[in-house]
């Protein structure tokens, strides 16, 4: 019996890999709602429709995530129906993306800048087109370890970006509000 070559990798290898990540995404979404609860005047205000955006973006990150652990957790799942997954969900992150992007290109505020929304609205576009190419190779049947690596990393960018955006989100409404106190002592003077 000849050994597989030491380069072969399988999904399968990568069961523990989308527990923790599902699981932390799962986690960190549970913070978000926590935090966003603490803050949901500033989040929903006519004003703050770039920070709902910062939020939504953070939390489609991690629920993005959370779904792509799923997808590769159900036990012999045809690589086929996997891609068409992973296509479908790319594309449909990329449109909600360019939706939400009249809002986090628009006009920000004394905290949020053009320059941070972009910082943080482009690593979430890579990652999806990533994504949209992992589906095509598992469709094509042309899935390797360059691709497995694709996906490994598609992952992590999500996290690393979501929980990104979610800190920002925080320290920028903790900003805001104290402009707003600042802005508030001044005028009772």
């Amino acid at each position: 019996m000849v050994a597989p070559p030491v380069h072969t990798v399988t999904i399968e290898q990568f069961h523990d890999f989308f527990l923790l990540a599902g699981t932390a995404a799962a986690t960190l979404m549970g913070l978000l709602f926590v935090s966003i609860s603490l803050h949901l005047e500033m989040v929903v205000h006519d004003r703050g429709r770039h920070l709902n955006a910062m939020a939504w973006e953070s939390f489609y990150g991690f629920i993005e995530v959370l779904a792509i652990s799923l997808m590769f957790l159900v036990p012999e799942t045809p690589l086929r129906m996997l891609g068409i997954q992973l296509i479908t969900l790319g594309s449909i992150r990329l449109g909600i993306m360019l939706i939400n992007s009249r809002h986090l290109l628009g006009p920000g505020d004394a905290v949020v800048t053009r320059k941070v929304l972009i910082r943080r609205f482009l690593p979430h576009v890579v990652a999806n087109v990533f994504l949209i190419l992992v589906g095509r190779k598992l469709i094509t049947g042309t899935m390797d370890s360059d691709g497995v690596s694709m996906l490994v990393t598609t992952i992590i960018l999500l996290i690393i970006t979501a929980t990104g955006s979610a800190w920002d989100l925080m320290i920028r409404i903790g900003r805001l509000k104290m402009l707003q106190s600042r802005e508030a002592g001044q005028g009772i003077e």
